[in-house]
């Protein structure tokens, strides 16, 4: 018996000893092939890229994982014992494996039937999350105890908590604690309570089965596990535990987290395009990058209300689209009311709580009680009431809605009454009461757009012509509180005043008050907007259509336009370095010019198709006359002016070399004429347009991206060049001015006397441009359909741009100053008749203070041209054969000329001697009877 026990202990122990060389064999094998831990010394985890406006807003947060990295010495202990009782609670005593761990969670495992507990320890998920996959193996399993034990060797226990706590995944895209507390609570670690410690401890089991925002009921019921485990370990005191096991948690929505927005949408897209072109789309996503633009949030902000204003009042002058639909019974009106009240509930909802049964309660939910009560109060209000003349407003009791409707937003609301004699509409805003009157339907007239004026629309004088009761529309609040007897039409109010002087109806009407609306419709016209800092190149503002979420297309950018009148200051500047002034004499009258072949002639007309005959050069750009502008490039000479373009900075690669140039019928960007315009407020310096500050990583290396690829025709490396005479740019400034303070941009000259711009409009009213400067900001407006549809009889740039620029420039004039424009050595102020051009005399009626380099005013120049469009200037000799040059400054002004002066002099003279002083025959013959017509603005609308 004694031999028999004795064999089998010596096989039980030669089977031990196989066991355990056959295990440290396998031990052995799979250590060769486990990674070297000590890289977690480098450990740099994908970390999201932001990019900022000038002041530090956050316009993007953007990348693969949603983290924040922070230091374990600022993360809380209540924090940090949620983790270690839910995931560890020995972590600190164990080296790497917690072997009783792993037989306790077998235990339960078994006792379950399934996998209830895991007995992975802290260091042990770091090194399967950070070296190994998800594999669940054997294999797996012993390469993530045996690195477990490794990073132990290498590291401290404060080292790989602190990679646990940055790196852990909590769902919803955030990576680490710091991020998942600010995601999902809108929290930093510092406020975190001991509840929602435990609930985020909680979903690292499986982040999407336990998310508060899937399954109210499972995030609950594994908080509570865990608030037990922190019980149960000594990490809580039993006070603490029964108040986090009674607090409400409040989780934020996720239509309030900052980081999953985009503002100033499409500016933000251009700078991350043009990120990801240097530093690739994977360093975007995980180097941290942080991107300060030179972007103005408040001008942004600006801007874009200024597009959305402008194009919702163009849209509306082509007429109303209709109702949005129609709900044919009481029954579909009450549940549309009500469905809307609790969709605004929502919206306005930052957050939602968690109550103690496991249910979703919104910040502000929705009350059917209450819903009942404010439906029987406006019942009530009807009883023994004329109905024909009267209608219920504003409830007297305290309606939660108030508090999120806000004056100038736009909202749904179903109309409940429609009132033809009061010219009222009486609608319902989510169950609150409003009234819209005529004044704010009469422009909905039936939609047709069309360039032609017959077609032009008449106002709606009767509102059940466009809506009845049960038509669900868009309407904007502009005020609270009135009366219907306020803005009831006044022929009814005589006549009820008449029929019911001695009862109380009209008494009743007056005491309703209701939200004053306005009639409204989602605009399908676009819109766009730049603003540039003279002095840098600064991009303020950018907004490329009215909704970034409906449309990416960047129409400042991509988005070639004719730009019609708003290019003819650039001829008229180089017309300036040819002899001419702005006392110039220009005779407006027909002309055939020769066509693209012999047989065929051009006549070019103005807008209002009447000439002037001799005018000034001012005059006709203040007019924005076709004919003096097609006269002077033939003057002057189309490849001299498109090379003038060039230097100045004008992308001309769609030009096309013919006379119709003149009018602006090629393509253009609005980013692109915008910039060129910067040139006259900056006295002749080209200024590269700029969009980013800085690039840095979050190691601090700096990025550079070369921008002056944004602008045609440079070759410098500098941030701006001399490129035109700066005596020419003020007298172009003085010019445009005049645009602003007498002619087709009249409007404008409210903002003040240092304002300069031009109008532009194309054919067919097809674009809507204004492109104008204060002495700091240059900007352009453009709108028009993307199909190239017209916006309609007489949607000009006055009327269809200039509103929207004047919106803006407000308050960039507020915000950036508002001064006079420079004045540089070498011009002279001279006294002349407007309308002739010569100088002033005793007998001149208002003379005007005009604007010369000197030696050019009337009395010192003898400027003719070849005698066919130009007559005299005033000068003191008679006809010339060729234009002259600007003359050169006196000795005694040469002296006082700066450096930069006398190099804009300079380029000016090298450019004019080396052009050609008269239009060739090919030039001439190249403009076609069948280019583009461009017709402009309506300055005699103005007048």
């Amino acid at each position: 018996m004694s031999e028999k026990i004795y064999k089998l202990l010596i096989t039980l122990i030669c089977g031990v000893i196989f066991f355990i060389l056959c295990a440290s064999a396998i031990i052995v094998y799979i250590s060769f092939d486990l990674p070297d831990v000590k890289q977690l010394a480098h450990y740099a985890p994908p970390v999201h890229s932001q990019i900022f406006s000038r002041e530090g807003k956050v316009l993007l947060t953007i990348g693969k994982e949603k983290r924040e990295m922070v230091d374990l010495k600022k993360i809380p202990k209540k924090v940090i014992d949620a983790f270690l009782a839910s995931e560890d609670a020995n972590f600190f005593e164990h080296h790497g494996v917690d072997y009783f761990g792993i037989l306790r969670a077998l235990l339960a495992d078994i006792r379950a039937g399934k996998i209830v507990q895991g007995g992975s320890t802290i260091t042990q998920q770091v090194a399967k999350a950070l070296f190994l996959s998800n594999q669940k193996s054997v294999a797996r399993k012993l390469k993530d105890i045996l690195l477990a034990q490794k990073i132990e060797q290498v590291f401290t226990k404060e080292e790989i908590l602190t990679l646990y706590l940055n790196h852990v995944y909590f769902g919803g895209g955030y990576y680490g604690v710091k991020s998942a507390f600010k995601g999902h609570f809108d929290k930093e670690l510092k406020d975190i309570t001991h509840a929602e410690a435990a609930l985020l401890a909680g979903l690292l089991v499986a982040p999407s089965r336990y998310s508060p925002y899937v399954n109210e009921k499972h995030a609950q019921m594994r908080q509570r596990y865990v608030l037990g485990r922190m019980l149960d370990t000594g990490r809580i005191s039993k006070k603490d535990y029964a108040e986090a096991m009674k607090e409400e948690i409040r989780v934020r929505l996720s239509n309030f987290d900052s980081a999953e927005k985009i503002s100033a949408g499409h500016f933000v897209d251009w700078v991350r395009q043009r990120i990801i072109e240097l530093v690739g789309e994977e360093a975007f996503l995980t180097s941290g990058l942080k991107i300060t633009t030179t972007l103005d949030w408040e001008l942004q902000q600006r801007a874009e209300k200024a597009i959305l204003g402008g194009v919702r009042e163009l849209d509306k002058r082509q007429g109303f689209k209709g109702p949005l639909k129609h709900l044919g019974s009481n029954e579909e009106i009450r549940e549309f009311i009500k469905k809307s009240r609790q969709k605004y509930f929502e919206k306005n909802s930052k957050f939602f709580k968690i109550n103690s049964d496991g249910e979703r309660v919104y910040e502000i939910d929705f009350d059917e009680s209450e819903f009942l009560a404010l439906e029987r109060e406006y019942e009530k209000n009807k009883i023994n009431k004329d109905l024909d003349h009267f209608w219920p407003g504003l409830a007297d009791s305290k309606d939660r809605i108030h508090d999120f409707l806000k004056t100038g937003e736009v909202y749904e609301a179903v109309v409940e009454k429609v009132n033809d004699p009061q010219k009222l509409i009486y609608i319902s805003i989510a169950g609150t009461k409003g009234i819209i009157p005529l004044q704010y339907f009469r422009w909905a007239h039936k939609r047709k757009i069309s360039e032609f004026a017959t077609s032009a629309y008449n106002y709606i004088n009767t509102p059940s012509d466009i809506l009845k009761k049960g038509d669900v529309i868009l309407v904007k609040i502009n005020d609270k509180q009135k009366s219907p007897w306020d803005c009831a039409d006044e022929k009814y109010k005589k006549n009820l005043i008449s029929s019911h002087s001695k009862d109380n109806l009209i008494t009743s009407i007056k005491n309703e008050k209701f939200y004053l609306c306005e009639l409204e419709q989602e605009p399908e016209v676009e819109g766009a907007l730049v603003a540039i800092q003279n002095q840098t190149g600064d991009i303020l503002a950018m907004v490329g259509g009215v909704d970034f979420s409906r449309s990416q297309y960047n129409r400042v950018i991509q988005s070639s336009r004719q730009p019609g009148s708003s290019f003819k200051p650039l001829i008229y500047a180089a017309a300036l370095e040819n002899g001419y002034t702005p006392a110039t004499v220009i005779v407006d009258s027909p002309e055939a010019l020769s066509g693209a072949d012999d047989t065929s002639v051009w006549k070019p007309k103005n807008y209002d198709g009447e000439f002037e005959g001799p005018i000034t050069l001012r005059h006709a750009l203040e007019g924005s006359r076709n004919i003096p502008a097609v006269k002077m490039a033939v003057d002057v000479g189309i490849q001299k002016i498109i090379t003038f373009c060039e230097r100045i900075g004008l992308d001309t690669s769609k030009i096309n070399p013919d006379l119709s140039f003149a009018l602006g019928p090629f393509g253009a960007s609005l980013f692109n004429l915008t910039s060129t315009y910067t040139v006259f407020p900056n006295l002749g310096k080209r200024i590269f347009p700029k969009s980013i500050s800085s690039i840095v990583d979050r190691h601090g290396k700096q990025y550079f991206l070369n921008e002056k690829a944004l602008s045609p025709h440079s070759e410098k490396s500098e941030n701006s060049e001399q490129v035109y005479d700066s005596r020419h740019s003020y007298v172009m400034v003085n010019l445009l001015r005049g645009v602003v303070q007498h002619g087709t941009a009249a409007s404008a000259r409210e903002l003040g006397p240092n304002i300069g711009g031009k109008t532009g409009t194309t054919n067919d009213y097809v674009d809507a441009w204004f492109v104008g400067f204060s002495a700091n900001v240059t900007t352009g407006v453009w709108t028009g359909f993307d199909n190239n549809e017209t916006l309609g009889y007489g949607e000009t740039g006055t009327k269809a741009a200039l509103p929207i620029w004047k919106e803006f420039m407000r308050k960039a004039l507020q915000k950036y100053g508002e001064q006079s424009f420079s004045i540089p050595p070498g011009i002279v102020h001279v006294n002349i008749d407007k309308h002739t051009g010569k100088l002033a005399t005793e007998t001149t009626e208002a003379p005007f203070a005009e604007a010369f380099v000197a030696g050019t005013e009337p009395g010192r120049s003898s400027f003719v041209s070849n005698g066919n469009f130009v007559i005299y200037n005033g000068g003191a000799t008679d006809h010339a054969n060729k234009p002259t040059n600007t003359p050169a400054l006196s000795t005694a002004t040469e002296t006082a000329v700066t450096a930069t002066a006398a190099s804009a002099a300079a380029v000016t003279a090298a450019t004019a001697s080396a052009a050609t002083t008269a239009t060739t025959t090919a030039e001439t013959s190249a403009a076609n009877t069948n280019s583009a017509e461009i017709i402009d603005d309506d300055y005699y609308l103005n007048q």
